[in-house]
Protein backbone atom coordinates (compact mmCIF):
# COMPACT_ATOMS: atom_id res chain seq x y z
CA UNK A 1 0.00 0.00 0.00
CA UNK A 2 2.55 2.31 1.15
CA UNK A 3 4.49 1.74 -2.53
CA UNK A 4 1.22 2.71 -4.38
CA UNK A 5 1.04 5.70 -1.94
CA UNK A 6 3.82 6.85 -3.25
CA UNK A 7 3.79 6.50 -7.02
CA UNK A 8 0.40 8.34 -6.61
CA UNK A 9 2.50 11.47 -5.70
CA UNK A 10 4.75 11.42 -7.89
CA UNK A 11 2.50 11.09 -10.47
CA UNK A 12 0.03 13.56 -9.01
CA UNK A 13 3.45 15.68 -8.76
CA UNK A 14 4.62 15.50 -12.23
CA UNK A 15 1.30 15.33 -14.00
CA UNK A 16 0.58 19.37 -12.07
CA UNK A 17 4.52 20.35 -12.65
CA UNK A 18 3.62 19.40 -16.60
CA UNK A 19 0.75 20.75 -16.46
CA UNK A 20 2.14 24.52 -14.52
CA UNK A 21 4.95 24.18 -17.56
CA UNK A 22 2.45 23.69 -20.49
CA UNK A 23 -0.37 26.26 -19.01
CA UNK A 24 -1.29 28.86 -21.82
CA UNK A 25 -1.65 31.04 -19.47
CA UNK A 26 1.01 33.70 -17.50
CA UNK A 27 2.19 32.98 -14.18
CA UNK A 28 1.06 35.30 -12.29
CA UNK A 29 -2.72 34.36 -13.72
CA UNK A 30 -1.69 30.73 -13.34
CA UNK A 31 -0.55 31.37 -9.57
CA UNK A 32 -3.82 33.51 -9.17
CA UNK A 33 -5.83 30.94 -10.29
CA UNK A 34 -4.41 28.13 -8.12
CA UNK A 35 -4.79 30.03 -4.65
CA UNK A 36 -8.55 30.70 -5.53
CA UNK A 37 -8.82 27.07 -6.08
CA UNK A 38 -7.02 26.31 -2.86
CA UNK A 39 -9.00 28.91 -1.19
CA UNK A 40 -12.19 27.07 -2.73
CA UNK A 41 -11.11 23.37 -0.86
CA UNK A 42 -10.02 25.14 2.21
CA UNK A 43 -13.18 26.62 2.26
CA UNK A 44 -15.07 22.99 1.63
CA UNK A 45 -13.15 21.10 3.95
CA UNK A 46 -14.03 23.68 6.82
CA UNK A 47 -17.35 23.27 5.70
CA UNK A 48 -16.85 19.36 5.47
CA UNK A 49 -15.29 19.04 8.80
CA UNK A 50 -17.77 21.21 10.51
CA UNK A 51 -20.40 18.27 9.25
CA UNK A 52 -19.56 15.65 10.09
CA UNK A 53 -18.59 16.93 14.16
CA UNK A 54 -22.29 18.50 14.01
CA UNK A 55 -23.05 14.40 12.62
CA UNK A 56 -20.81 12.79 15.67
CA UNK A 57 -21.77 14.96 18.30
CA UNK A 58 -25.72 14.29 17.86
CA UNK A 59 -24.91 10.53 16.99
CA UNK A 60 -23.00 10.26 20.16
CA UNK A 61 -25.60 12.14 21.94
CA UNK A 62 -28.12 9.40 20.84
CA UNK A 63 -26.09 6.36 21.69
CA UNK A 64 -25.48 8.02 25.25
CA UNK A 65 -29.36 8.94 25.64
CA UNK A 66 -30.40 5.16 24.41
CA UNK A 67 -27.92 4.04 26.49
CA UNK A 68 -29.13 5.55 29.63
CA UNK A 69 -32.32 4.54 29.08
CA UNK A 70 -31.38 0.93 28.96
CA UNK A 71 -29.65 0.87 31.97
CA UNK A 72 -32.44 2.64 33.37
CA UNK A 73 -35.32 -0.07 32.45
CA UNK A 74 -32.37 -2.94 33.10
CA UNK A 75 -32.28 -1.32 36.53
CA UNK A 76 -35.80 -2.20 37.81
CA UNK A 77 -35.08 -5.97 37.43
CA UNK A 78 -31.37 -5.50 38.84
CA UNK A 79 -31.36 -1.86 41.04
CA UNK A 80 -27.87 -2.69 42.50
CA UNK A 81 -26.30 -3.47 39.50
CA UNK A 82 -27.34 -0.06 37.40
CA UNK A 83 -27.32 2.38 40.68
CA UNK A 84 -24.87 5.03 39.31
CA UNK A 85 -26.95 5.59 36.30
CA UNK A 86 -29.85 6.63 37.81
Amino acid sequence: MNRKCTFYLVGFGLGSLTGLLLAPKTGASTRAGLAKSAKRGQRLVKQRVASVGTAVNRNVGRGVARMVRTAKSMSVSSPRAFAHFR
